[in-house]
């Protein structure tokens, strides 16, 4: 099973969460790209979502659809968060674009929330598969 396949099995209100986060990258990016003067923020946004990607489907790969898989946000995410507030605050990104950063940081930082407390169960035991419908390891 691939790992959309995986993130489709998950509740309704996950699969809507992925999903604006991943609009919400993507027009980030598209914004920042299309803007002369924020090309550079906008291949920083690109590389994170690059690395996220592969780091994601290689820890898919080797733990299965389990909460360490929130990891891959949290190494990824966070430095890139923090980069978009520094611009943020340098008021370097203004107007339209601005604001859609600023929603992307929100999102951003509403999924390491959620990434975070995935990360801290799965360290202290909880190491099962979080597909439905699939037996514990044992180990909760």
């Amino acid at each position: 099973m691939s790992l959309s396949e995986a993130i489709a099995t998950q509740a309704t209100w996950i699969q809507i969460w992925v999903g604006w986060i991943a609009v919400i990258n993507i027009a980030t990016l598209a914004a920042l790209l299309i803007t002369p003067a924020l090309r550079r923020d906008g291949i920083v946004v690109g590389v994170a979502f690059l690395a996220n990607y592969l780091l994601m489907k290689w820890l898919y790969g080797q733990f299965g659809y389990v909460r360490l898989l929130g990891l891959s946000h949290i190494l990824v995410w966070t430095p890139l968060v923090l980069y978009l507030i520094l611009a943020l605050r340098a008021e370097r990104i203004t107007g339209w674009v601005r604001r859609l950063t600023q929603v992307f940081v929100l999102s951003l930082g509403v999924s390491l929330v959620f990434d975070a407390m995935d990360v801290a169960r799965w360290i202290m035991g909880e190491r099962a598969s979080m597909l439905p419908g699939t037996p514990s390891d044992g180990q909760e």
